[in-house]
C-alpha cells in the first residue's frame, strides 16, 4: 500500500495517524485502539504489562492522563519502534495492513517533516522590540499559501488582534532597521506579529500539514533565547501575576454579592494603575519573558486593560466580551492549577 493509497483514506489519513511532540513522530494509544478494532483500556493494559526493558519503554512510550465524564484514565504516546514493538503480535489480514498503514504513514510524515523543515529553516529570523515577529510574506511561505492569503486573514480579522501584543505597527522611519533583517517597511508602514499574533491568525487554517508547520514555529522560530528579566520587568510581571491571583480570589472567596462588587471596584482601580505602569515605559511590550506563567499573566492582563477600555460599547456587547475574558482567565488559573 503507498502512502498516496493511505492519504485517500480518511481513517488510515497519515496526518491524522501521526504527530508531531517535541520535533518527534508519535501516535496514541488512542488511535491504535480505534485502528485496530480494540477497547482503549485492554491496549493501555497491554503497554503497562510489555515485556521490554526500562530503557525502551521510557524512550518509546509517554504516559499521559485524558478525561472523560469527569473522570480521569491513563493513555499513551508512542514513537514508531514503541508502535511495532506493542503491534508485533497482533495478527490476521486486516491487522497486517493496518501495521503497514502505520509503517507508511510514519515513513510519510518523517519525509514531510524534512522537507517542511529544510524549508522553514531558511526563513529569516526578524525581531522588532526585542521580540521575534513574522511578516505575512513568512507565513504564506511557510504555509505555502497564495500570495496575500495572510494578509487578508489578518484584516479580516482585525478585531480580534492587540496591537502591541498580538502585532506591531512599524512606522517608515523605522524602515532601515527592518530593511537590515529583509523586511520591507512601506510608506503607510508594516505589520509584523508576534507569536500570539500568528497563532491567532492559523487558527482557522485548514489546509494540510497547517499543524505541522504551526508547531515547528512556536518551537524553533518563536523560541528565541531570552535575555534577563531586568527589576523593572520583573516588576511589571509580579504586578500582573498579583492581579490574576487577586481577581480569582475575589471571585472564590468573596462571602456576599455585596463584597464581590466593593472587592471588583478595588480591583479595578488597581487595573487603571497597572494601565499606566504599562503605558509608563515601552520596556513592557517586549518583555522577553522567561516564565510561560507570568507571560500568560500579562497577556491576559493586557487584554483586560483593553477590554475595560472600551466600557463605552454597548453593554449587552461590553457583558459577553467579559465573560469570553474572564474564561480565558479561569481557563490560565486551572492550567496553572490555581483553582
Amino acid at each position: 500500500m503507498t502512502t498516496q493509497a493511505i492519504a485517500q483514506m480518511p481513517e488510515l489519513n497519515p496526518q491524522s495517524l501521526i504527530s508531531i511532540v517535541h520535533d518527534e513522530l508519535r501516535t496514541s494509544s488512542h488511535k491504535v485502539a480505534e485502528s485496530f478494532g480494540k477497547q482503549h483500556r485492554d491496549l493501555v493494559r497491554k503497554i503497562k504489562s510489555l515485556d521490554c526493558s526500562d530503557q525502551f519503554l521510557t524512550a518509546n512510550f509517554c504516559a499521559v492522563k485524558f478525561k472523560h465524564r469527569g473522570n480521569q484514565y491513563d493513555a499513551y504516546e508512542m514513537t514508531k519502534d514503541g508502535f511495532m514493538f506493542l503491534v508485533m503480535g497482533f495478527t490476521g489480514k486486516q491487522a497486517a495492513r493496518i501495521k503497514e498503514a502505520y509503517i507508511n504513514a510514519f515513513n510519510w510524515m518523517a519525509d514531510q517533516l524534512q522537507q517542511k523543515g529544510n524549508r522553514l529553516e531558511s526563513l529569516p529570523r526578524v525581531e522588532y522590540r526585542g521580540k521575534r515577529v513574522i511578516t505575512f510574506e513568512m507565513i504564506d511561505h511557510a504555509h505555502q499559501s497564495a500570495a496575500r492569503h495572510a494578509s487578508k486573514r489578518f484584516y479580516d480579522h482585525a478585531s480580534e488582534m492587540l496591537e502591541n501584543l498580538d502585532y506591531y505597527k512599524v512606522p517608515y522611519s523605522e524602515r532601515e532597521q527592518m530593511a537590515s533583517q529583509g523586511v520591507p517597511v512601506h510608506v503607510r508602514g508594516a505589520i509584523v506579529l508576534t507569536q500570539s499574533g500568528y497563532k491567532k491568525l492559523v487558527a482557522r487554517y485548514t489546509a494540510p500539514g497547517v499543524p505541522f508547520v504551526r508547531q515547528w514555529l512556536e518551537a524553533h522560530y518563536f523560541a528565541s533565547p531570552q535575555a534577563a528579566v531586568n527589576d523593572e520587568e520583573l516588576k511589571v510581571l509580579r504586578r500582573a501575576f498579583d492581579l490574576c491571583t487577586d481577581w480569582l480570589s475575589i471571585q472564590r472567596y468573596a462571602s456576599s454579592d455585596a463584597q464581590r462588587v466593593a472587592s471588583l471596584f478595588e480591583w479595578r482601580m488597581d487595573m487603571a494603575d497597572f494601565e499606566r505602569l504599562l503605558t509608563s515605559t515601552d520596556k513592557t511590550a517586549m518583555l522577553p519573558l522567561s516564565s510561560d506563567q507570568a507571560r500568560e499573566a500579562l497577556e491576559l492582563l493586557q487584554a483586560r486593560v483593553a477590554l475595560e477600555r472600551s466600557a463605552r460599547i454597548p453593554d449587552v456587547e461590553y457583558v459577553e466580551k467579559n465573560l469570553l475574558q474572564q474564561l480565558d482567565e479561569l481557563k490560565w488559573a486551572q492550567r496553572w492549577k490555581l483553582v
